[in-house]
């Protein structure tokens, strides 16, 4: 399995005027400039490659080991764009923040919603059965931290596997800002990781 990078002008441009305006009469607000942002949007996806290429196939084959589900197909598109407020895993997406964001956490925010594929679309059906137990588990918890939980468990393996213990640490500190999150490394760091993910992988083997 591998990610290819790509731009979409019209992906783009669609949160370009969720967040100024479908139909602005404000002059200052300037229409959708779509080859300034293909070249923007071009020239930070090479520095993220660069630091992305050299770790692919550990953080790939890493994140597979470690939930035990296998990667359904081999590639997955990711889409690099300039106005979306935050990365997410579906359809695979990473924002430039208008070229603000460093590539080396992008890296960060692709290995997360890398873990959000793995778990939540390659999924098969046949876990669904697990997936309610787990929710009915972590009923008392907010929904955005129950899905956090096993994606928060693959990071605390991968990560320091590939991109080193202070990786980890970034992260963490990065997710204490957001209360779910932080709520999420929490569980994971009580609970252990590969704890959690053992019953992931006990239900992948009946």
């Amino acid at each position: 399995m591998k990610v290819d990078f790509v731009y979409s002008a019209p992906y783009d441009s669609s949160f370009y005027r969720a967040r100024f305006g479908h139909y602005t009469r404000d002059p200052s607000v300037k229409p959708f400039d779509r080859e300034l942002s293909k070249t923007q949007a071009f020239g930070f996806t090479r520095k993220l490659y660069e630091i992305w290429e050299p770790k692919e196939r550990a953080v790939i084959e890493g994140i597979e080991r470690a939930t035990g589900l296998p990667w359904k197909d081999d590639a997955v598109t990711c889409f690099v764009v300039n106005y979306a407020v935050n990365g997410f895993g579906y359809p695979l997406t990473l924002t430039t923040h208008e070229g603000k964001t460093e590539p080396s956490r992008a890296v960060l925010t692709l290995v997360h919603e890398l873990a959000h594929v793995n778990l939540m679309y390659e999924g098969p059906g046949r876990l669904r059965d697990y997936w309610k137990t787990f929710h009915e588990r972590y009923a008392g918890e907010d929904v955005m931290t129950r899905n956090h939980i096993p994606v928060h468990a693959a990071l605390a393996i991968v990560l320091p596997q590939t991109f080193g213990e202070d990786a980890l640490v970034s992260l963490k500190s990065r997710d204490a800002k957001d209360p779910p999150y932080k709520r999420a490394w929490e569980i994971v760091d009580n609970e252990g990781a590969e704890n959690i993910l053992k019953e992931l992988k006990d239900w992948i083997k009946k």
